[in-house]
């Protein structure tokens, strides 16, 4: 990367009890040129003894600041003050950076000056699990993930040309920011939310007019989650803060991010009504869900085309469940 590339960004990065895959991440942008040095920002989120002693004993060249645990958007937000560069470049401890990464990268700096936000999807690591894999491809699907299905796979226009977009096709853990954008119109990200926080950000920016661009070419590897409670748990938390940050934008509010939650009611319902014809949406769901699941999975791989199939029931019941507790609790964490 040439001067101007490394001066012109820092790479801000939060982490708290996953020393593991941080080391992984950090080593990524380690032999992606990144001086760690001067171009990381990392925030450790709260007491984590273990991390530090990892951080001290294989990246010595590397500053940090430990602080009390507060939530990720705050953490984020603490660690904003102390970047003194035009972008912000965020990614998450569990994910990595392939080596042409940020050449890539500093190709669109000067290319979208005058933008707000860009970025690109979060893919599947090649060497993943069976069931780490169906995730990739589940997140993918319309059924499962509707409009933000993008941030998991490449845009349909099949170009690797910034592409205007709005924030369901942005993901946080591979997000670039312009901070004089944020420093004028005094914006941050809104500490009260524990999931989605990026989503209410950009939409907020996107209603002041600035501009979002989605990059398809500039991704990142991102770790799946294990196994299905934590499917569900990540689900259910993003459909309880997408209710809450429509609560605190109303003017945000999408009916399709309400069908889940709807889907449940229906659900509950079907014992109250003995109608056949009352359950004809049921089979129709489960249709779209042996299609989908077929559409992403291979019938030549029953396995994995099970576990697809099975992942969608449980995103969109924990999403909708989520959505219900996001309406009606009124604690927003």
């Amino acid at each position: 990367m040439t001067n101007k590339s490394e001066l012109s960004f820092q790479v801000i990065l939060i982490t708290w009890k996953r020393k593991d895959l941080l080391r992984k991440c950090l080593s990524s942008l380690r032999e992606a040129g990144i001086d760690l040095s001067s171009q990381l920002i990392l925030v450790i989120n709260g007491r984590d003894l273990e991390t530090v002693e990892m951080l001290e004993s294989e990246f010595p060249e590397l500053g940090y600041e430990q602080i009390n645990q507060t939530s990720p958007s705050a953490a984020r937000n603490f660690a904003l003050k102390s970047c003194n560069t035009t972008w912000a470049y965020f990614i998450d401890d569990d994910s990595w950076v392939e080596k042409d990464y940020f050449n890539k990268a500093s190709t669109y700096l000067d290319a979208l000056y005058n933008t707000a936000v860009f970025g690109g999807p979060d893919f599947t690591p090649q060497d993943s699990s069976l069931f780490q894999k169906a995730i990739g491809k589940t997140l993918t699907s319309p059924l499962a993930t509707a409009s933000t299905r993008y941030r998991h796979s490449k845009n349909d226009s099949s170009t690797s040309n910034p592409v205007p977009c709005n924030e369901k096709k942005l993901i946080l853990c591979n997000l670039w920011i312009n901070t004089e954008v944020l420093n004028r119109h005094k914006l941050k990200f809104p500490s009260e939310l524990g999931r989605n926080e990026e989503n209410l950000l950009l939409y907020q920016l996107e209603k002041l007019g600035e501009k979002l661009y989605y990059v398809e070419d500039l991704f990142v590897y991102h770790q799946r989650s294990n196994d299905i409670k934590s499917v569900f748990q990540k689900a259910w938390l993003s459909g309880f803060y997408r209710m809450k940050s429509f609560l605190a934008e109303p003017s945000s509010i999408e009916f399709i991010f309400f069908i889940p939650a709807i889907f449940i009611l229906y659900l509950i319902s079907i014992p109250l009504i003995c109608s056949v014809l009352y359950t004809a949406p049921l089979a129709l769901y489960v249709i779209l869900v042996l299609y989908f699941s077929i559409r992403k999975g291979s019938l030549s791989n029953l396995l994995e085309l099970g576990m697809i199939a099975l992942l969608h029931l449980v995103i969109n019941l924990a999403y909708g469940l989520g959505s219900l507790s996001g309406l009606i609790k009124k604690d927003a964490y």
